[in-house]
């Protein structure tokens, strides 16, 4: 795990990768983390993506260029 934002009671975890098609490895250790952390809502992969796409049911790719976003 990269970075954990917090704010409001809740969780945000993240992880940084240098890949543009993510696989299930890249994101083990965001499923660990929202299974132990029930106040995590959602994780999120930074990475080469071009647009924000839906890699698991609470797990999202995002481009990093748009990564600002996740702390708005």
């Amino acid at each position: 795990m990269d970075w954990v934002i917090e704010g409001d009671g809740r969780l945000w975890p993240v992880e940084v990768k240098w890949t543009d098609m993510p696989r299930d490895r890249d994101i083990r250790h965001l499923k660990r983390f929202l299974a132990t952390y029930p106040q995590a809502e959602q994780g999120h992969l930074v990475c080469r993506v071009p647009r924000r796409t839906q890699l698991d049911a609470r797990i999202f790719a995002v481009p990093w260029q748009a990564c600002d976003e996740l702390v708005l």
